[in-house]
């Protein structure tokens, strides 16, 4: 990753589907209590609850339509699993960019 973050919103792919939008809604508000609880594990080099608060928050980026959310929570929970505490941090780092710029694509979560 660059030491630069990343400025373009970022969006649902399931964004043009009405039927999705209040869970979509609800994910994205939610990302932001999510973060800081993943942060909490990870100060605390709890690496079994950051796996789980990871792997569960990829498989609801999943649902929501957030991929690239999805994949760095599945990078988390891997590297949280296996201990490995530096390529967590970068991975959390990034995820939390990637949060950011989801509730800035999100109108009313930011």
């Amino acid at each position: 990753m660059e030491d630069s973050f990343e400025t373009r919103p970022l969006y649902s792919s399931f964004g043009d589907d009405p039927a999705l939008a209040p869970a979509i809604h609800e994910f994205v508000l939610g990302l932001a209590e999510r973060i800081d609880a993943l942060q909490d594990a990870y100060s605390r080099r709890d690496f079994k609850e950051l796996a789980r608060l990871a792997g569960g928050l990829a498989s609801q980026a999943v649902a929501a339509g957030f991929e690239p959310i999805a994949s760095c929570g599945s990078g988390i929970e891997t590297t949280s699993l296996a201990q490995q505490l530096e390529p967590s941090y970068r991975a959390l780092v990034e995820l939390t960019d990637l949060v950011r710029r989801a509730r800035l694509g999100h109108r009313g979560a930011a």
